[in-house]
């Protein structure tokens, strides 16, 4: 399954107006259902048929570009994904659409009650020049493999500070109406050292697969 992607015109436009002071942030990602001529793709300001949000988790500077690694969750209705955008703002701008894929394979995306555990993870490509800089807005919600998460701690990607703690058995009590839908579980923890302006982030790990809220 191969996926085409280019640089929209609406995005060139955006990058031609960068400045070497200038900030890129890639915002929001999204996947869709519809299709469009090739030829048509860099014309295209949205999804022909935007069906749910896809969350942004990293990004890697590599030689020939900038890699976004973005996760796909079960949304409430399945559907056939084709297309997926990136969009971006610049200077804390207007929304543009970056980026745009396209398939001309189906990948099925069940419904969250077929499979509430489904995740699939996409990079993307970007090649640009490098005036500026380049940031992205990452969703603390998404769903990442373990591993991919404490490398982005270890490597003080997400700007954090790891503190491992045990919490005693008897102290965990079953949540009815879970925050984080899959995991019923709640305790309260006291953390010592935390100041005021940071946020602390629990991991809830199984298997190769983690969720932090």
């Amino acid at each position: 399954m191969a996926w085409k992607g280019v640089i929209t015109n609406a995005g060139s436009a955006l990058l031609a107006r960068r400045g070497e002071r200038s900030v890129l942030t890639v915002s929001r990602a999204a996947a869709g259902a519809g299709r469009v001529s090739e030829m048509l793709l860099m014309s295209q300001t949205a999804l022909t048929d935007e069906k749910q949000s896809m969350s942004i988790v990293s990004r890697t500077a590599t030689a020939e570009g900038h890699k976004i690694e973005c996760v796909i969750g079960p949304p409430e209705e399945g559907y056939r994904m084709t297309q997926y955008g990136l969009w971006a703002k610049l200077d804390g701008g207007a929304e543009t659409l970056l980026a745009i894929f396209q398939n001309d394979q189906d990948l099925a995306i069940p419904s969250r009650s077929d499979s509430p555990d489904f995740s699939v993870t996409i990079w993307s490509l970007l090649t640009f020049s490098n005036v500026g800089s380049l940031e992205i807005t990452v969703n603390a919600n998404a769903v990442v493999t373990y591993a991919d998460l404490m490398s982005m701690i270890e490597s003080g990607y997400l700007g954090t500070v790891k503190a491992e703690i045990s919490v005693p058995a008897e102290t965990w009590a079953v949540d009815e109406a879970p925050e984080v839908p899959g995991y019923p579980w709640h305790a309260d923890v006291e953390l010592e050292k935390l100041t005021g302006d940071e946020v602390p982030t629990v991991v809830f790990h199984d298997p190769g697969k983690a969720r932090t809220v």
